[in-house]
């Protein structure tokens, strides 16, 4: 090369990173402090690094620092192991999520279905995901929008990270500088050293009081090596104290004279760093398999809980399989407690129909639809024309009723989202039918009044008319087929169209 000319290997940035051997482990062992995380950054930004170690005389074992360097590198590594291992966790983990997210929309449909004048379309849109509007592909889309986001949030954070550029090569041919200058600190630091080993030996996991003793004597070490200026020492100390100082936090409370359970430090894991043996492999090797198969825990316990729903005495559930996924046994429930008969249930096609009370499983949306059915206190409202002159006049009717037959309810009925309809019609229809044939009777009897009083008459005699009606539905063998029972004294009103 010309003299003078740039060497780009010479001239590149380095970051110097200081090593000291100190006798302050457990049982007399040897820690040797550095700076733990400007180490870290260097590894993984790939910086070449300016060792120095500081010992107290020569000769000494300048291996250590390729020791704690390379156990650096593992431990880096191990951790980029188990990032990925909770990625993958999160992937698999979000193929359950649109099954629980569905069910939970399901939920909130119901409430919302109680709000006055919107509440039925809006809980019919989100009770089945947006599939009573858009069908099947809008409602998968609508269901898997959370896992979307978690996913594509863990990939964001996953490209944020920096990519390690981890090399063994560069460690065993680096350059190395030694001093001999540790001794003045060493013997200023022994007693304080002599307590961190005592309180350290043969107790892995100290308590709270004794977590709080070791911050209070790395807290003493790192003041004694800044006072002798052994930066290296300084930032074990200091990181060494700040993690048992937390170790020594009371734990968090859970509520008002609850507590959760304090969680020990770990000597090993605080100390390791700092420590010159090898690192266990079984972990860095399994952490992937194992972050799968947790993943797949939490999906199918996702998928699992999705389909447990509980109904009461007076309920019942309407489930219809999914035609686009049906398959058989996917109308299948299960009986999830012990004590009552179970579910009374009865098939056509793809419907089922549960009764409670209990709790039960089913498969979850959007295999099966779900409809929740109250058997008491039902509502049904209609509106009948009513005869006479002029035209245009109805006459709006809110019954209350009761599902006595379930089964006979069910089989007349159209659909799952127009469940009443199929009674309403016929109602309206008996209904319409009486008023105009007491109407036609009164007109037509002899010395018949004007026709105005006709209608007046029928108009104040409305009520005890529905009440006869209601006894008619008692009797009437095509009502007997609805299985429903209308309560007396219906709520009417009159209207002009």
């Amino acid at each position: 090369m010309a003299s003078g000319a740039f060497d780009p290997v010479r001239h590149a940035p380095t970051m110097p990173v200081e090593y000291a051997p100190i006798p302050a482990g457990p049982n007399d062992s040897e820690l040797v402090a550095h700076d733990r995380h400007r180490l870290s950054d260097a590894l993984v930004r790939g910086i070449p690094i300016a060792r120095t170690l500081r010992i107290d005389e020569l000769p000494d074992d300048v291996a250590t620092v390729a020791r704690i360097e390379v156990g650096a590198i593992r431990r880096l590594r191990q951790a980029a192991r188990a990032a990925q291992a909770r990625r993958w966790r999160v992937y698999v983990s979000a193929a359950g999520l649109p099954f629980l997210t569905a069910a939970l929309l399901g939920l909130l449909g119901v409430w919302l279905a109680t709000i006055p004048v919107i509440g039925e379309p809006l809980g019919g849109f989100v009770g089945t995901a947006g599939g009573n509007v858009g069908g099947l592909p809008l409602a998968a889309i609508i269901a898997a929008l959370p896992s979307v986001w978690w996913i594509r949030r863990v990939r964001r954070a996953a490209r944020a990270a920096p990519q390690p550029n981890l090399r063994t090569e560069s460690v065993a041919t680096s350059e190395l500088t030694v001093s001999d200058d540790l001794g003045p600190f060493l013997a200023d630091a022994r007693e304080t050293m002599r307590d961190i080993g005592g309180i350290l030996s043969g107790n892995p996991r100290p308590g709270g009081e004794q977590a709080h003793r070791l911050a209070t004597r790395f807290g003493a070490l790192a003041r004694i090596a800044a006072r002798h200026d052994v930066p290296s020492v300084v930032a074990f100390a200091a990181d060494a104290s700040e993690q048992f100082r937390i170790a020594s936090q009371p734990p968090a409370r859970l509520i008002p004279g609850l507590r959760l359970r304090r969680r020990p430090a770990s000597v090993v894991q605080i100390l390791a760093p700092y420590m010159q043996r090898r690192t266990s492999r079984v972990q860095a090797r399994s952490s992937r398999l194992l972050g799968v198969g947790s993943g797949l825990v939490v999906a199918a316990a996702a998928f699992f809980f999705a389909g447990v729903f509980g109904i009461r005495g007076d309920e019942a559930l309407l489930l219809r399989s999914n035609e686009a996924v049906v398959f058989p046994s996917s109308s299948t429930v299960l009986a999830l407690r012990h004590g009552f008969d179970g579910p009374a249930e009865s098939s056509a096609n793809t419907l089922t129909v549960v009764q409670g009370p209990g709790i039960f499983w089913s498969w979850p949306r959007p295999i099966t639809e779900r409809l929740l059915v109250p058997l008491t206190n039902r509502a049904l409202e209609i509106a009948v024309p009513f005869p006479g002159d002029p035209p245009g006049q109805r006459l709006n009717v809110e019954f209350r009723y009761e599902i006595d037959d379930l089964k006979s309810f069910v089989a007349r009925m159209e659909s799952l989202e127009a469940i009443d309809s199929a009674l309403a019609r016929v109602v309206t229809s008996e209904l319409a039918r009486g008023f105009a044939d007491r109407y036609e009777t009164e007109l037509a009897a002899p010395n018949a009044v004007p026709e105005p009083f006709i209608v007046a008459g029928l108009q104040e005699g409305a009520g005890e008319l529905l009440n006869n009606f209601v006894e008619f539905t008692e009797v009437n063998s095509a009502f007997g087929t609805f299985g429903v029972t209308l309560r007396p004294e219906p709520s009417h009103s009159f209207t002009r169209d």
